[in-house]
């Protein structure tokens, strides 16, 4: 197995939960800087984990957030309302 599909399958395992999300054509810009910035103030900087999302290898424009856990409250609100994420268990 290689390293990139072993470390996408410890990610799974790991971290539970998954949200799924389409990634613009023009890319998320400074939005991946606030979701990085909200998950790490929200989720903890150690308990959530971003992958390319899809078929390994194959780029879909679409990104995996993994959350070890997901019955907290968040502080506050997502900086990204407008996206209509996809969530599923890994378990």
């Amino acid at each position: 197995m290689r390293a990139a599909q072993r470390a996408a399958r410890d990610t799974e395992h790991r971290f539970p939960v998954e949200i799924r999300s389409a990634v613009p054509d023009r890319g998320l810009g400074n939005r991946l800087n606030q979701m990085q910035l909200w998950l790490d103030q929200n989720a903890g900087a150690d308990s959530w984990a971003m992958t390319p999302s899809g078929i390994h290898g194959v780029l879909n424009g679409a990104i995996s957030i993994h959350l070890a856990d997901a019955t907290d409250e968040p502080k506050r609100r997502s900086p990204c309302r407008s996206i209509k994420p996809e969530c599923r268990s890994t378990s």
